[in-house]
């Protein structure tokens, strides 16, 4: 579990429920955006990120007595053990400080030439890419507090920062925040191979089902005291010798389809008698890793608990999941799976298994997941014309901000669901059927006049396009729908997509498959209707809670709305 501690003035309301909401439930989170600081710090700064803060990271600043000297930036001489970290503590999430448990962090401990012990990025909230220097005393490790840690420099200012122990304080208004106290050291204990940072965390969760804000953190502040991202409350490090699959020399592999929720992507297989492996089951995140299974007359067995690397400093493993709604959603042993293999086909043996690549090995904590996957051998004259794009989130207009924000993911798959490359997609806009021209005043790096702009096309203040997803910053109002549309330029032919059509009052959306800029107000039955929880996984009987409904209709239009069941 966890939840966050402060929150933004202009929260986003995303098609699929509130954005970044207050509290969740750690189990059914994405890694990539919850518990993974270090993939999203590059950047970002603390400087900013106080200024667009609430007030809690500011409260009640006691200043420390200031230590000389820098951090330690390199790594000391000595022998060097790489752990994993486990802990309970504060974190960054989008611009949020949010509190919960974080897994398999990579770090290192350095047992000096020296007679010392210095510990590389101390905190899980934060990357100070520098080393806590430590004394041992028995099975006792102890850092001198307050100890330089991490140097910043933010509009021309730089700010050191400091490891310390803090308090927490609550405001009459009942918000939590930290400040220093008098505690002049931290101790790590050194017991059977771990090491351990216990400042008598109970994480048992309270009357309203979710664990309390720690009374005591060991975290990061300036020399003012004023409390920053960073601070744990418990930590656990344990040894990492965990090994990637190697595949054997000269394994002949081939390219498959991997369909899953929508999406699609490019595998490769490989068979060596009995044994079977599979590469990019994460393409994106993590390409080049194979995972190994085994064959054994029309079945497939990848077992569970595989290491496929790390992303940013966090472990990934391999994990197959069962799947029945999100308070019964457990890791299974491994995911069994049909082999046709005068077909070239590959289904789930189960209607509810997951392919996981997970963060945890004893929850569900997934990175990215693919439900009742199929792989396959598609034929080489597939269709061009890509699949229509999918809202994720939208927020209307703020007159404070002056901007509405627009995300959507852009799919592999074309109009027969069969995996195409995003390599030439570009997307077109409309308001209210109109398409919207981008300006380089107001979207540096686009020349005046655009209409089509790359799905890769990022200019690092109001366009991010990772290619799987676009997030769009725009300064209009007084439209009634938004509609996007995916172009595919291959050999000087446009294959333009279906186009999604958002109602941004109702933020309920369809699609018109002619491809044509027009709303459609669909006069045709339902033909079929599936339900999808807020993680993306489809329900069969949805019980109480909000749902996305998406009405397959009996023209062809799909609409999708945002439902609750009660």
């Amino acid at each position: 579990m966890k939840k966050s501690l402060l929150s933004s003035a202009a929260a986003l309301i995303a098609l699929s429920g509130m954005a970044a909401p207050q509290i969740q439930k750690a189990g059914t989170l994405d890694a990539r955006a919850n518990g993974n600081q270090f993939a999203r710090q590059e950047n970002l700064s603390i400087g900013s990120l106080m200024q667009n803060q609430a007030s809690g990271m500011l409260k009640a600043p006691a200043r420390i007595n200031v230590p000389e000297g820098d951090p330690i930036m390199e790594a000391p001489a000595g022998t060097v053990q790489t752990y994993t970290r486990d802990s309970w503590g504060f974190y960054l999430d989008f611009i949020y400080i949010t509190f919960g448990q974080q897994t398999g962090l990579l770090t290192q401990v350095v047992d000096g030439d020296d007679g010392n012990v210095y510990i590389y990025n101390p905190f899980s909230g934060w990357a100070t890419n520098s080393y806590l220097k430590c004394e041992r005393d028995g099975e006792k490790i102890v850092a001198k507090l307050p100890q330089p840690i991490y140097t910043e420099t933010y509009e021309g200012e730089t700010t050191q920062y400091y490891a310390c122990m803090f308090d927490q304080q609550v405001d009459e208004e009942g918000a939590v925040s930290y400040i220093p106290n008098d505690e002049s050291e931290v101790t790590f204990v050194e017991k059977d191979g771990l090491l351990t940072l216990d400042l008598g965390y109970d994480s048992t969760p309270g009357d309203d089902g979710y664990p309390p804000y720690p009374t005591k953190i060991f975290g990061m502040c300036d020399a003012e005291g004023t409390w920053t991202i960073a601070g744990d409350a418990y930590q656990l490090y344990t040894p990492f010798n965990e090994k990637l699959v190697e595949v054997p020399e000269g394994l002949v592999s081939e390219q498959w389809a991997l369909v899953a929720d929508g999406d699609g992507h490019f595998v490769n297989l490989g068979f060596d008698g009995n044994d079977v492996y599979l590469q990019n089951l994460d393409a994106e995140n993590l390409p080049g890793v194979w995972i190994k299974g085994s064959v054994e007359d029309d079945k497939i067995t990848f077992p569970s608990g595989q290491f496929m690397g790390d992303y940013y400093g966090t472990c990934l493993y391999f994990y197959g999941s069962n799947y029945n709604s999100d308070e019964d959603w457990t890791l299974s042993e491994g995911t069994v799976m049909n082999y046709d293999a005068y077909n070239k086909v590959i289904t789930c043996v189960n209607e509810n298994e997951c392919m996981l690549v997970n963060a945890a090995t004893d929850r569900i904590y997934w990175f990215t997941y693919y439900s009742n996957p199929v792989m396959k051998v598609q034929a080489d004259d597939v269709k061009l014309t890509p699949n229509y794009p999918i809202f994720t989130t939208y927020s209307d207009y703020f007159d404070t901000y002056g901007y509405n924000y627009l995300k959507f993911s852009v799919p592999t798959l074309n109009v027969d669901e069969e995996v195409i490359s995003r390599d030439n997609y570009y997307f077109r806009l409309f308001l209210d059927d109109e398409p919207f021209e981008f300006y380089a005043d107001e979207y540096p790096g686009l020349e005046d006049g655009t209409t089509e702009v790359s799905v890769n096309f990022a200019n690092g203040k109001n366009i991010s396009g990772m290619g799987s997803s676009v997030i769009l910053y725009l300064y209009s109002s007084g439209f009634s729908t938004l509609s996007v549309q995916l172009v595919n330029k291959v050999d000087g032919v446009d294959y333009v997509s279906p186009t999604s059509i958002l109602d941004v009052e109702t933020l309920k959306w369809s699609v018109d498959f002619s491809t044509g800029v027009k709303a459609v107000e669909s006069l045709a039955d339902v033909k079929s209707v599936e339900y999808y929880n807020l993680s993306g996984v489809r329900v069969a009987n949805p019980e109480s809670g909000i749902y996305v409904r998406k009405a397959t209709m009996t023209d062809g239009s799909v609409v999708v709305s945002k439902v609750v069941k009660r």
